[in-house]
């Protein structure tokens, strides 16, 4: 009885088993999974024109309700790359698979073939040329073609041809030409790769402008031991002027200069030498984010000379007023002989920066400085041929000025009369009125007195009048008198007797 459940037994084992190998070959291996599910992709082969181009496969199960998790790979990890969405991305040219197989079950899978090639190229777009905005040249720009290596540019005189190859550009995407002025001249744009190239683009147009004229040979203006200032006429539409300056008869070999106007001053130049300058205009031009300076070719050169160094002495004995006047600094020196006048320069402080504040033919000059404020100031000699050097740094100041007067009221008023009276201002050595039938008290007359008393006679009767007033005092300083004044009052406002 042991033996027959044993035989049985090992029947049922072999019978399971062929009933297992039956069943395995009864659907296709790659198609049927262990949970006798048919597993397939949307996609037998894709191709993808380009890099970074992407495509999804979808799985299917059969049926739907034995689904199950699956893992995505690939063969060829330099031409693509795949997620675990199954999203293909194009990484480099060639050919690979993408594999789809059970998670539980790697020989059970399915896959695709992707192919990426390169993209076929397309006809430039969006080209554009320059018309009449630059001066003896043109330019046309486009847009980027991807998987291009450059761009072949074809020109013409009329619009339909015949078009000719003029130029290849690799590493831009624009193009500059030389041209005439006012002859138009058509383009078209070709892009290409060492596979092949696109179609033609549109046409554009374009044309240059007139260039500016030439300007004349400049003319010499002034000429000092140091300096030479010149100037030439002026260039219709020019938006500024390049001179140029040497020794040498093309002047070259010392400097240039860019002004905005027709006029050039050149500094710091050796005296008692000879200088060849030249000019030439130009204007800025500009299209589409693109600007040129461009040139007109140099007027003939100008030959000149500085003048000879006979440096003057420096001024002596410098004296500045101090606290003796409220408006002005008086500065005096002692006359340079060959001198044709003097030049002032002042700063706020002694090791400032000295600015030009004045200039006279006298050894004396009185300048206009707030009241209370303190200056350092430096004098020097010129004459016809050459500037002195500075004289050494003397101080001024001015002192505090007098008070406006306040509290102006009308004494007396008669009808061909006004008297006004205001407070004593201290220090004041007298008073100037001014008096009109105008707002600001000015069309009518003025009087002065050293009391702070002012009457105004011989008015019209009944009519209204304005009246203004300010403190003065003469003030001095050695020899020199100034008369200096406050600031008007407030204006008061007064009517005579009918």
């Amino acid at each position: 009885m042991r033996n027959l459940v044993k035989a049985l037994s090992h029947s049922f084992i072999i019978l399971l088993v062929f009933l297992t190998i039956g069943c395995s070959r009864a659907s296709d291996p790659s198609l049927m999974s262990s949970y006798n599910t048919e597993l397939s992709l949307d996609k037998n082969e894709i191709t993808l024109q380009g890099l970074n181009k992407t495509a999804t496969l979808n799985v299917n199960f059969v049926p739907a309700e034995n689904a199950f998790e699956v893992t995505w790979s690939v063969t060829n990890p330099s031409v693509i790359t795949v997620n675990q969405r199954g999203v293909v991305e194009s990484l480099g040219y060639g050919t690979a698979n993408v594999l789809c197989s059970a998670s539980h079950d790697p020989s059970t899978n399915v896959s695709c073939s992707i192919i990426v090639a390169q993209e076929s190229l397309l006809t430039p777009p969006n080209l554009e040329g320059s018309y009449d905005h630059f001066s003896d040249l043109v330019q046309i720009k486009w847009q980027s073609i991807t998987s291009a290596n450059g761009y072949l540019v074809y020109k013409s005189t009329t619009v339909t041809g015949p078009y000719e190859l003029e130029a290849r550009v690799t590493n831009n995407l624009e193009y500059t030409s030389p041209t005439v002025a006012n002859v138009k001249q058509y383009y078209k744009i070709q892009a290409y790769n060492e596979n092949e190239r696109s179609e033609l683009s549109t046409s554009v147009v374009t044309r240059a402008k007139d260039a500016l004229a030439t300007p004349n040979r400049p003319t010499l203006a002034l000429s000092t031991t140091t300096t030479l200032k010149l100037s030439t006429e002026a260039i219709q539409n020019a938006d500024g002027y390049e001179f140029s300056i040497g020794t040498d008869p093309n002047a070259e070999n010392v400097t240039n200069k860019v002004t905005s106007l027709p006029t050039v001053l050149f500094n710091s130049l050796e005296s008692n030498t000879q200088y060849y300058i030249k000019v030439r205009a130009y204007e800025d031009n500009s299209w589409g984010g693109i600007v040129l300076r461009q040139y007109t070719e140099y007027s003939r050169p100008i030959r000149v000379e500085t003048l000879e160094n006979t440096t003057l002495d420096a001024p002596t004995n410098i004296a500045a007023s101090s606290g003796h006047f409220s408006q002005s600094i008086y500065i005096t020196w002692d006359d340079v002989r060959e001198a044709e006048g003097y030049k002032v320069y002042s700063s706020t402080t002694a090791d400032g920066e000295f600015e030009y504040a004045g200039e006279t033919e006298e050894s004396v000059i009185a300048l206009s400085v707030p009241s209370n404020q303190t200056r350092y100031y430096k004098v020097k000699a010129y004459g016809s041929k050459t500037d002195g050097t500075l004289s050494s740094v003397i101080e001024g100041s001015t002192k505090i000025g007098l008070a406006i007067p306040n509290k102006i009221e009308l004494r007396e008023k008669e009808q061909n009369s006004l008297q006004f009276s205001f407070a004593a201002i201290p220090n004041a050595e007298g008073y100037h009125a001014t008096l009109g039938t105008d707002l600001n008290a000015s069309n009518h007359s003025e009087q002065t007195n050293s009391e702070p008393v002012l009457a105004f006679n011989s008015l019209d009767a009944n009519t209204t009048y304005y009246c203004k007033v300010r403190s003065y005092e003469d003030n001095t300083w050695g020899e020199y008198t100034k008369r200096e004044y406050s600031n008007f009052s407030r204006v008061i406002r007064a009517t005579t007797r009918p």
